[in-house]
């Protein structure tokens, strides 16, 4: 999938939904040397930021304005975007490269040998949310292991930033560029296919002549003439038969129409309904989504003649190897010692 996006004309301004990256919580007794979650933090953050996809709040990746929802039961960033992406730890294995053997005062220097590979794995639980009720999407957890480090995650300053080579020199590296990808991959996909949702911040003017402002923008591809629907939102609803969760009842009391748009908002009047108050959901007429897009420095549809010739290109292509891979096994492996290793190796150590 493609990670980069030329700027759009107006004329190709597809809806860019809000979301709001939650500091990751690191892995429960975590005492590393580093911040594991603040660096995976940042890792989706700036992936977000520079697939040009969506739009990332302010808010994101620093922990504040954390609210309880509507139920009390959860916190998540209320209010602020469409989206919350919210991620935890449950494991963490960086990989340290072992001491070097001390070597027996009758042993013959050893020959120089390559170093062995180094191995990482991480497991991470994915939740999506939606911003306004709470209400969560999906929750995922993602588990990867990498088997080809050089070196060790904070082995080198450089190794422990994302934009430097030394980053994907490390297994862990690799597990979280190969993990963040994945995520964001379904949380693209998935926001794709939602209708474009704000919220009313503000009202001003008489009933007759009312404008309303709502917290999206010219940033989420907003323009004059665009329609939203305006919703009321109550707690969810529960089926009386079973009491199961069905999910928020959202009331349709409304339309406004997009007169003025600036970056960070718009203004509307209202077409129909009344008595809107601050907090309304306002959705987008229509969904408006981004068409297929490629490795490629600019947006177009993909003919028939470049899918034949990438579904050949593919099928030359080695056989793709999980990154998930056993533990090696070894054999168990008799040394007999006598007596003056031990001792040698006593006090070696």
């Amino acid at each position: 999938m493609a990670m980069g996006l030329a700027f759009l004309t107006e004329a190709e301004a597809y809806y860019l939904k809000k979301i709001t990256v939650v500091p990751v919580k690191n892995e429960s007794g975590w005492t590393g040397e580093f911040d594991p979650g603040s660096l995976i933090t940042d890792i989706l953050v700036k992936k977000v930021e520079k697939s040009r996809l969506m739009v990332v709040s302010s808010g994101s990746g620093k922990g504040y304005g954390l609210n309880p929802d509507v139920n009390g039961n959860e916190m998540f960033l209320k209010g602020t975007s469409q989206l919350i992406l919210r991620a935890r730890i449950l494991r963490f294995e960086p990989g340290k490269r072992p001491p070097p053997r001390p070597r027996l005062s009758f042993e013959k220097p050893a020959k120089p040998v390559p170093d062995k590979k180094l191995s990482a794995l991480a497991q991470l639980e994915v939740e999506l949310i939606n911003g306004f009720t709470g209400r969560s999407f999906w929750k995922q957890d993602y588990v990867y292991r990498s088997l080809n480090g050089d070196l060790a995650l904070g082995e080198t300053p450089a190794s422990l930033d994302p934009l430097q080579g030394d980053f994907y020199r490390t297994a862990m590296g690799q597990v979280l560029d190969h993990t963040t990808n994945q995520i964001l991959e379904r949380v693209l996909t998935f926001a794709n296919n939602q209708m474009l949702e704000g919220q009313i911040v503000a009202l001003n003017g008489k009933e007759n002549d009312q404008r309303v402002f709502l917290n999206i923008g010219r940033h989420n591809g907003v323009k004059v003439g665009d329609t939203f629907q305006v919703f009321r939102v109550s707690s969810e609803y529960r089926d009386p038969l079973n009491d199961e969760d069905l999910g928020h009842w959202y009331h349709k009391i409304g339309a406004i129409r997009i007169a003025d748009v600036q970056p960070g908002f718009a203004v509307g009047v209202v077409r129909a309904g009344e008595n809107f108050v601050q907090g309304h959901i306002v959705r987008a007429a229509k969904l408006n989504p981004f068409p297929y897009w490629k490795k490629k420095k600019r947006v177009r549809a993909v003919t028939r003649k470049e899918r034949e010739l990438q579904k050949a290109a593919d099928k030359e292509k080695p056989p793709f190897e999980s990154p998930i891979r056993e533990v090696p096994h070894f054999t168990d492996k008799v040394t007999q010692f006598n007596l003056l290793d031990i001792v040698h190796w006593t006090l070696a150590y």
